[in-house]
C-alpha cells in the first residue's frame, strides 16, 4: 500500500531517525540488536552483518494507515526488523514478543 501524503524531506527523516536512535541508545526497538546510525555512530557490529544492522526509521502506526511523521510515532529499527514488519501493525516475528502464558501469578 502506498500513502498519498508526501514524505517529509530527507533531512527531517534523518533527524527523526537520529532522535530515535539516540533515545534507544543505539538498540533496535524490536530485537534490541546494537545498530549503526547512517553517520557511523554507535557500536560496531560484525562486518558480515553490517547491512542488517543499520538503523532505519520505523513508523509504529504505518503512514498508509494514518500514522504521522512525529517523534512519538517513529522508532529506530534494524533493517531486518523493519523489512519483516512491512506495513503491519504487529511487531516482526510477533511470537517472540507475545507475553508468555502462565507467567503472571
Amino acid at each position: 500500500m502506498t500513502c498519498s501524503r508526501p514524505r517529509p524531506p530527507q533531512s527531517e527523516r534523518q533527524r527523526l531517525r537520529t532522535v530515535a536512535f539516540e533515545r534507544q541508545n543505539g538498540l533496535c526497538h524490536w530485537c534490541q540488536t546494537p545498530m549503526l546510525n547512517a553517520k557511523g555512530k554507535g557500536p560496531r557490529p560484525r562486518p558480515r552483518a553490517l547491512p542488517f544492522h543499520y538503523a532505519t526509521l520505523e513508523h509504529l502506526v504505518p503512514r498508509h494507515i494514518g500514522g504521522g511523521d512525529t517523534e512519538e510515532n517513529t522508532v529506530a529499527a534494524c533493517f531486518q526488523c523493519n523489512q519483516e514488519r512491512g506495513g503491519a501493525m504487529t511487531p516482526p516475528h510477533s511470537a517472540r514478543y507475545a507475553p508468555k502464558r502462565g507467567s503472571a501469578r
